[in-house]
C-alpha cells in the first residue's frame, strides 16, 4: 500500500487587501513525495495553481500558488495533494483566507477659493488606492450639488480624478465634502470638509437724469444703472436723504449684468436737488449708492399776474388803478402826467426783465424790481393817447425764464368816468367830491393827485373839456 501523506497550508498574508499578491504554500508529508498539489478557493481551482509540482528534499516537500486575485472576502482555500506511486493523496485542512478592500484617501480642492456669486467654480476631487474605478458624489452641506452626484473618476495609476462644476452656490461659507463610492478591490472614502467661501458680487450704481436743468412742474426722469452679477432687487431714489414719492422701492429691469431703474417725477421745488440712487443688493451682489446728481430745476415761466397804474396822492398815500390787459379794451388813466408809473405784478419774485415803449410818446427807464413787482417809471407822457409798455426777457428769483407782459394805456385828463371822452359828466363827479378825503372809492377825481380834493381838480377837468381818445 502507498505511505499516508499529510498536506498543510499556509499564507504568506492573512489578512490581505485585494489585488495585493498572496503566497499559499502547502507543505506535503510523507515518502519523499513527489507529484503535484492543487489549490482550490471553495472547490475552484486558483488561477494557473490547478497542479503545482511539489519541490524540495526529504520526506517533507512543498508547493506554492501565489495570486492577487482574490476578490475582497473570506475565502475556504484547500490545498490537495495528488499522490504518487508510494504515497497516497491527502488534503488540507480549509484555510479562511481574508480578503480587505484596499484602502483608499480622497483628496479635495477648488479651483477658486474664495468666489463670487454666480461666477464658475471647480471642485476636484483626487482618489488614491489600487487603480480605483467608481464614482464621486459632491455635496454641500450633505446636499448633492446639482449633478455631481456620481461623477466618474478617470485617469490611470492610482490616483484618479473626477471634477464638479457649479455656478449656483450661494452667497456664504459652504461644507464641501466629496465621497468616492469604492469598487470590488477599494474601500469607499470621503474628504475632509473643504469650506468654500461666495461673496457678494461688488455692484456699481450710477445715475443720469433726462434733462438738466429742468422746469418745476414738468416730468423728468432719473435712471439708475447697476451693474453686477444679473442684479435684481430695487432701486431706491432720494432727495436730499428724503425719499422721491413714488420713487421708493423701483425694481431693477433688463438683462444681463447691467440693469436699469428709472423714477420719474415732476414734483421737485424750484432749486438744486442732491439726487442719489441706491441699489438695494440681493442674495449674489451687494449694496450700492450713486454719487450725488446735482439736479437743477427752474421756476416756471413768469406770467404776467396783474397790472396797475400807481400815483402818490400825497399824504393821503399811493392808490393803484387796476388795468386792463386785453389791448383792444385799454384803461384809460385820468390823472395827470407826464410822469406816469406802470406796475407789473408776476405773483413772485422777479430779478430781472427788459422793458419797452412800443406805441405812443412815452420815455421809460430802466425797471426796478420790488417782491413781485417789476415797476415802469414812464416821463414825458403826452396826453390823449395810447401808450404801449412791453416787457420781456422776464427771469424769476426761482430761475423761470422767457417771461413777458405787456399793457395798453389810454392817458386822458379829466376822464374820471373812464369814457374816453372828457364831459361835464366827468365835471359834475369832481364837483361832487369836493372836501371829501381822499379814499380806495374816490382817488380817481383827485386828478392832480395832491391828496386833496379840491377847486384845482375842477379846473384840471374844465381845461381838457371835449378832449378825447381815438377807439381803440
Amino acid at each position: 500500500n502507498p505511505a499516508a501523506t499529510t498536506t498543510t497550508l499556509a499564507s504568506s498574508l492573512n489578512p490581505t487587501l485585494a489585488a495585493a499578491n498572496v503566497t499559499f504554500t502547502a507543505s506535503v508529508t510523507g515518502s519523499a513525495p513527489t507529484g503535484t498539489v492543487n489549490f482550490t478557493d471553495g472547490g475552484t481551482t486558483l488561477g494557473s495553481c490547478g497542479a503545482v509540482a511539489v519541490t524540495g528534499t526529504g520526506n517533507t516537500r512543498t508547493a506554492a500558488c501565489t495570486t492577487s486575485a482574490l476578490a475582497v472576502g473570506t475565502h475556504s482555500v484547500v490545498a490537495t495533494y495528488g499522490g504518487n506511486a508510494v504515497n497516497a493523496t491527502s488534503t488540507s485542512a480549509p484555510l479562511s483566507q481574508v480578503v480587505n478592500p484596499a484602502a483608499t484617501t480622497t483628496a479635495l480642492a477648488s479651483s477658486l477659493n474664495p468666489s463670487l456669486a454666480t461666477a464658475s467654480i471647480t471642485f476636484t476631487a483626487s482618489v488614491t488606492g489600487s487603480s480605483p474605478t467608481g464614482t464621486i458624489n459632491f455635496k454641500d452641506s450633505g446636499t448633492t450639488i446639482g449633478s455631481c452626484s456620481a461623477i466618474a473618476v478617470s485617469g490611470a495609476g492610482n490616483t484618479l480624478t473626477a471634477t464638479c462644476s457649479t455656478s449656483a452656490l450661494a452667497v456664504g461659507t459652504h461644507s464641501v465634502v466629496a465621497t468616492y463610492s469604492g469598487n470590488a478591490v477599494n474601500a469607499t472614502s470621503s474628504s475632509a470638509p473643504f469650506s468654500q467661501v461666495v461673496n457678494n458680487v461688488g455692484s456699481s450704481t450710477t445715475l443720469s437724469t433726462s434733462i438738466n436743468p429742468s422746469t418745476a412742474g414738468t416730468n423728468l426722469t432719473f435712471t439708475a444703472t447697476v451693474t453686477g452679477a444679473s442684479p435684481t432687487g430695487t432701486v431706491s431714489f432720494t432727495d436730499g436723504g428724503t425719499t422721491i414719492i413714488g420713487c421708493g422701492g423701483v425694481a431693477v429691469a433688463g438683462t444681463g449684468n447691467t440693469r436699469t431703474a428709472l423714477c420719474t417725477t415732476s414734483g421737485l421745488n424750484p432749486g438744486v436737488h442732491s439726487i442719489i440712487a441706491s441699489y438695494s443688493g440681493d442674495g449674489s451682489n451687494t449694496p450700492a449708492s450713486s454719487g450725488p446728481l446735482m439736479q437743477s430745476v427752474a421756476g416756471p415761466t413768469p406770467v404776467v399776474a396783474g397790472v396797475s397804474s400807481r400815483k402818490v396822492h400825497g399824504a393821503a398815500g399811493t392808490f393803484d388803478l387796476p388795468l386792463s390787459t386785453v389791448s383792444t379794451n385799454p384803461t384809460t388813466e385820468p390823472r395827470q402826467g407826464p410822469a406816469q408809473t406802470i406796475v407789473f405784478d408776476f405773483g413772485k419774485p422777479i430779478t430781472s426783465a427788459t422793458v419797452a415803449v412800443t406805441e405812443g410818446v412815452a420815455i421809460t427807464s430802466a425797471p426796478t424790481f420790488s417782491g413781485n413787482t417789476v415797476i415802469v417809471n414812464l416821463s414825458g407822457v403826452t396826453n390823449k393817447q395810447y401808450v404801449t409798455v412791453a416787457l420781456s426777457n422776464v427771469v424769476s428769483a426761482d430761475g423761470g425764464t422767457g417771461g413777458t407782459g405787456s399793457v395798453r394805456v389810454g392817458f386822458l385828463v379829466g376822464d374820471v368816468n373812464q369814457n374816453r371822452v372828457v364831459s361835464i359828466s366827468d365835471l359834475l363827479q369832481v364837483n361832487a367830491a369836493l372836501a371829501h378825503l381822499v379814499t380806495a372809492s374816490n382817488y380817481l377825481k383827485d386828478i392832480n393827485a395832491s391828496g386833496t380834493l379840491t377847486f384845482a381838480d375842477i379846473i384840471i377837468a374844465n381845461a381838457n373839456l371835449a378832449k378825447a381818445l381815438p377807439a381803440p
